[in-house]
């Protein structure tokens, strides 16, 4: 555990495979199943998503043979199970797995399992669509703060509270947890703030994608050197997870400054890198510009991979760069991606006049699931505003 805490990831893998016939064969199930928990994890920051995921499965099986299933020691094992659950975007699973962590984890106090279990069960509902539930397992997740909260949740906490801001086009809430992380921006990175550093990178891609242009002179130039000071740290530990994530908001970055082959070159990497893994949510997470880079990017060597990936999105992938390829219709026509019966729903209250209060007040849902509904809708009718994505609908027919 100090050599995990040290970031001297190979040698926490070998002591806790040393200690885990040690613990089992002493009987000490709650050091075995920390030691399993803990090892999962590196394993999944070691980019090796199916060998984590076997590590929790066995983990898991041996529980249940020897009746230990519902006793809290696994906690710690289903969260990591759930991590890698939704990673693969088995969201359903994900969000059960989750919950079964939380429950064992309260059963013995375990702060950390408890805390850390709350940071996932708030990603799972953040990509469900339920912006509420997310705040509030973040909420749980903050209230353990001086009540033996370990120090390395926090960095996840705030990484968490930054995306569920960003997804509600809260760039305030967002800036006030990173000054509240206790890190700036230029200070130096480690394996330990590595997860805030990029909520950092997430911050300044969203005012890149959401500002004036002016704004762009100074949030780019930052932004990419934040991803390489970022893939400084990450590449040479081994921890291809964050590599991975550095290299998919690189590629956005450079998709907002028009630099597009730089942009392809960074999303072919990540891709190669992920493909043999099976990662979908560390892309889908990105969203529709996201989405946009994935459809117009060629692929050969993971095509099968890059395929599957766009399938999560609802997009179709792009169409072979031939001599004989039809014309591609006027920017504008076409959706890249349907609109869901709700974001219709949504549009057409809006469409009458309606205040985003008084459409959460029709729909029955809060203030901020709207939000996050119309960001959805301005991303796949690719505007800025509600004037322009009216207009755009009644154009495509929406309306």
């Amino acid at each position: 555990t100090a050599c995990n805490y040290a970031g001297r990831t190979l040698e926490a893998v070998a002591g806790y495979q040393a200690a885990l016939p040690l613990c089992r064969a002493t009987g000490n199930s709650v050091a075995a199943m920390l030691s399993v928990a803990n090892l999962a994890m590196l394993t999944i920051d070691r980019g090796q998503l199916h060998a984590a995921a076997e590590i929790c499965r066995q983990a898991i099986a041996e529980a249940g043979r020897t009746g230990a299933s519902q006793l809290p020691a696994p906690a710690s094992v289903y969260g990591a199970h759930a991590h890698l659950l939704y990673e693969w975007n088995e969201l359903t699973a994900a969000y059960l797995e989750a919950q079964k962590a939380l429950m064992l984890a309260r059963r013995s106090g375990h702060v950390a399992s408890i805390a850390y279990g709350n940071v996932v069960l708030a990603r799972i509902q953040q990509a469900r669509g339920d912006l509420d539930a997310a705040a509030s397992a973040l909420d749980q997740s903050l209230q353990l703060r001086g009540r033996g909260m370990p120090a390395w949740v926090a960095p996840y906490i705030v990484a968490q509270q930054v995306q569920l801001a960003l997804a509600q086009d809260d760039e305030a809430a967002a800036a006030q947890a990173l000054a509240q992380s206790g890190r700036q921006m230029e200070d130096a990175i480690d394996h330990t703030g590595e997860v805030v550093h990029l909520a950092y990178l997430r911050f300044l891609l969203h005012q890149l994608q959401t500002a004036a242009p002016g704004r762009a002179q100074t949030a780019a130039p930052a932004a990419l050197r934040l991803a390489g000071r970022l893939l400084a740290s990450a590449e040479p530990a081994g921890r291809l997870g964050r590599v991975i994530e550095i290299l998919c908001l690189r590629a956005l970055v450079r998709q907002t400054q028009s630099e597009h082959s730089a942009a392809g070159q960074d999303l072919a990497r990540a891709l190669a890198l992920a493909a043999p893994e099976a990662y979908v949510r560390t892309f889908v997470d990105l969203g529709e510009p996201m989405a946009r880079l994935l459809a117009r990017t060629e692929q050969t060597q993971q095509q099968a991979y890059h395929e599957r990936l766009l399938a999560h999105f609802a997009v179709e992938p792009a169409a072979p760069r031939t001599a004989t390829r039809a014309p591609v219709e006027p920017a504008g026509e076409t959706l890249i991606e349907d609109l869901s019966e709700r974001e219709l729903e949504v549009l057409r209250l809006m469409a009458g006049g309606l205040t985003y209060q008084a459409v959460a007040d029709q729909l029955i849902v809060s203030l901020n699931t709207v939000r996050f509904h119309v960001k959805s809708i301005y991303g796949k009718l690719a505007v800025a505003n509600r004037t322009a994505a009216l207009e755009r609908a009644r154009t495509l027919g929406l309306l």
